[in-house]
């Protein structure tokens, strides 16, 4: 298991690859539904966690029987098809990633900024059995890895986090540091944004720090200083997981030094943007004065008049 491990990450550092192999098929005896092992137990080991019906479930693991493997490439369609995606975290030091068909997301959780990359996918269907492994990587080389399915036979092994339940390991590097944990299929609160990936200075990289939400619309700070003024901040509001508005909100701008210009910003407890812009020229300061935007349910911003 080493062995093979240490060489699908070699294989990593040099191409963009997943390796997956099978995941089990499960028939209901009493309703007669198929459904599609995701890898999770309950508590107490009684239950399964599945997809049935384009939904994730909760199974007896009285009521089911295995009666096929499905081919990882399928599974994966699967998942993805429907908005399903790896949670990901581990702890010493404790991190958390999402993961998708295209994009991972990373947060070491001692920072308040999260980042977007984006990764390459290989699927390998040379053989069928209920483990599988998978590599991401990303085109920059910056974050790397694999996801191992361990299968409903070897829950101990599971590089000691049986807490989780979770029949996923995790190995991820990033930036030269390495993470190690467990990984589960979810679908509820997806951090994969529609449109975010226009919100970035590249293709594969985005920088963003998740602010309050308010009305059920989320918030986001993104810097786009791509080139001369590397502050440029702009103010995201997303609703069912679309990017809907968008306001420049703190950064500087400036010809020269005698010619600069700044803004800033601060959310009242009502949820009011307030952006307020200052200028100097030469050895004069004076206010680009003050505007005031709310948040429409709908996830709009718009000015205050």
């Amino acid at each position: 298991m080493k062995t093979a491990v240490t060489i699908l990450l070699l294989l990593a550092m040099t191409s963009p690859l997943v390796v997956i192999n099978a995941q089990e098929i499960f028939i209901d005896t009493n309703s007669q539904k198929i459904s599609i092992s995701v890898g999770a137990l309950n508590d107490s080991k009684s239950s399964l966690k599945v997809l049935e019906d384009n939904h994730l479930k909760w199974k007896s693991i009285k009521d089911i029987e295995q009666v096929d493997l499905l081919l990882g490439k399928d599974f994966l369609s699967s998942l993805f098809k429907n908005n399903l995606y790896f949670n990901m975290e581990g702890y010493e030091p404790f991190w958390q990633a999402f993961i998708n068909d295209k994009k991972l997301i990373f947060n070491d959780m001692g920072s308040d900024t999260k980042e977007m990359f984006s990764i390459d996918i290989y699927i390998s269907e040379s053989d069928i059995n209920p483990t599988f492994y998978m590599m991401f990587k990303s085109p920059d080389s910056r974050v790397f890895g694999t996801i191992s399915y361990l299968g409903l036979n070897n829950l101990e092994q599971n590089y000691g986090l049986v807490e989780s339940l979770s029949l996923y390991n995790v190995y991820l590097c990033k930036d030269d540091k390495t993470y190690r944990g467990c990984a589960e299929i979810e679908l509820d609160n997806n951090p994969f944004i529609e449109g975010l990936e226009n919100w970035g200075c590249n293709d594969y990289f985005i920088q963003y720090t998740p602010l309050s939400t308010s009305k059920d619309v989320q918030l986001m700070l993104v810097n786009m200083g791509c080139g001369d003024f590397p502050e440029r901040y702009y103010l995201l509001s997303i609703k069912n997981n679309k990017i809907v508005s968008n306001l420049y909100v703190a950064g500087e701008w400036y010809e020269d030094f005698n010619n600069r210009e700044s803004t800033s910003f601060d959310i009242d407890a009502d949820y009011n943007i307030i952006v307020t812009t200052t200028w100097d020229k030469k050895d004069t300061t004076g206010s680009g004065g003050t505007r005031r935007y709310t948040i429409l349910e709908d996830g709009k911003i718009i000015e205050m008049k």
